[in-house]
């Protein structure tokens, strides 16, 4: 689950379990605003679109999603108003395409 804290202008991601519906554990990205999710049907990741509070810079973070961490980021690219705004995998869980559509 994305959210965003309107209080410390941080987001996060929020780990949690579909059988008990209880929450995981919760992680800081390090941005401002989360835009996107997606997972990987053969792996363990997820890809996460966030962005900076002036919405003029974009990156996209994996996060593994078996020890629920942030592992790497994949890239990072200024914007002028259109942040990442979705993200997909294909459909063998490897490639992920990021979208910016302008606001």
């Amino acid at each position: 689950v994305l959210s965003n804290s309107s209080v410390s202008g941080t987001d996060y991601v929020t780990f949690v379990d579909a059988l008990t519906k209880q929450v995981v554990s919760t992680i800081s990205l390090g941005g401002s605003r989360a835009t996107a999710i997606s997972t990987s049907t053969q792996y363990d990741l997820a890809v996460v679109a966030d962005s900076n509070a002036t919405n003029t810079a974009s990156r996209v973070l994996v996060i593994n999603m078996a020890t629920q961490s942030h592992v790497q980021t994949m890239g990072s690219i200024t914007t002028t108003g259109s942040a990442i705004n979705d993200l997909a995998f294909d459909s063998y869980g490897l490639n992920v395409e990021a979208i910016s559509q302008l606001s």
